[in-house]
């Protein structure tokens, strides 16, 4: 993962960058894919987590919370 931002204060425009695979390799070095998953309900997850997480270091308050889950 790698947080990218952009933008000032009034424009603050963070962004983060995930390279992920889409299996995992066991025993042998055999590589498994890991069936067809949802990425809409594992983006909202993500988002909705990571804005908790702000809110609980105090780095965003409930009202732009509200306007960013819009």
């Amino acid at each position: 993962m790698d947080i990218q931002t952009f933008g000032d204060y009034a424009r603050w425009h963070p962004q983060v960058h995930v390279l992920l695979a889409d299996g995992l390799v066991r025993g042998k070095g055999v590589f498994y894919v890991m069936p067809r998953f949802d990425i809409h309900t594992l983006t909202e997850l993500f988002r909705t987590n990571i804005l908790k997480m702000l809110k609980q270091e105090g780095g965003i308050e409930d009202g732009m919370m509200e306007k960013i889950l819009k």
